[in-house]
Formats: C-alpha cells, sequence, structure tokens
C-alpha cells in the first residue's frame, strides 16, 4: 500500500465521531492499515489485535522489522509510563 487512504479515512472516523480508547482488529491487509493508523494515533487507540499483516508473511522481513516490530516496541513502552 504507497497510499494512505485507508489510514487517512480511518483517523478522520475516529476523529469526527470524538472518541477515544478504540480497539482495532485488522486481519491481514487490514493489519498493516490498522498500523499506520497507530502511528499517526496513537493518543485515540487503546489496544490493537493484528493477524499478521500481509507484508510480514509475503513480504522483507527488514521492512516488517522497521514498519512492524520497532514501532510497535515504541508503542507499548509508551503505554506503560
Amino acid at each position: 500500500m504507497n497510499d494512505d487512504l485507508y489510514r487517512k479515512w480511518i483517523t478522520e472516523i475516529i476523529r469526527s465521531l470524538k472518541i477515544d480508547n478504540v480497539t482495532l482488529v485488522g486481519v491481514s491487509f487490514a493489519g498493516s492499515v490498522i498500523l499506520k493508523t497507530l502511528i499517526n494515533s496513537e493518543d485515540k487507540i487503546k489496544e490493537v489485535y493484528l493477524a499478521p499483516p500481509a507484508f510480514i508473511i509475503n513480504g522483507n522481513p527488514l521492512i516488517a522489522l522497521f514498519k512492524v516490530f520497532i514501532p510497535m516496541k515504541r508503542y507499548m513502552e509508551t503505554k506503560k509510563n
């Protein structure tokens, strides 16, 4: 996914409905969309549940490391504080 249309759409819905503590569930491609949404809306998102995003299974493991696991670790660390 080269564009951020889905991420922007989800972010817009969350903000326009003025909801906090959102739980998002994503399977495959939706998982990667949720991770991109999490980057810009982490203050509104309480938790996420992911079934393997498509690029983890089919893609380059280094890309998965930098796009998924490192941001996820950072997110987990900020929520501990």
